[in-house]
């Protein structure tokens, strides 16, 4: 299902750091929140943004982020140090691209 989503979002979210739309009925505080650390020169770096996307359409509670290295301005936590980097709630989740299963089952435990 979410690779149909794919295309429509691919634009949005090629061009520095995004941010997934809140949901009203949600407060921020009791969100989670997934960061993806990308670079241009990052070869796997267009699957983790599709890994964004599934995140963002299945788990719409969840602030997630995809922040481009190359968009000046950003601050990079010293944790990342190569791309991809995800980051849930502040601490190194996955160096490189989890798989959809383990996304799921990671995110599915969190509630």
């Amino acid at each position: 299902m979410w690779k149909k989503q794919r295309r429509r979002r691919h634009d949005a979210m090629s061009s520095g750091a995004i941010e997934a739309e809140s949901s009203p009925d949600r407060a921020s505080a009791d969100r989670h929140t997934v960061a993806i650390y990308v670079s241009d020169h990052c070869v796997n770096c267009e699957y983790a943004r599709e890994i964004a996307e599934l995140i963002q359409i299945e788990y719409p509670h969840v602030n997630l982020r995809v922040v481009d290295l190359a968009v000046p301005g950003e601050v990079i936590p010293e944790i990342v140090f190569a791309t991809p980097t995800y980051l849930l709630d502040g601490r190194v989740w996955s160096l490189g691209n989890p798989s959809p299963e383990q996304v799921r089952n990671t995110l599915n435990r969190l509630g």
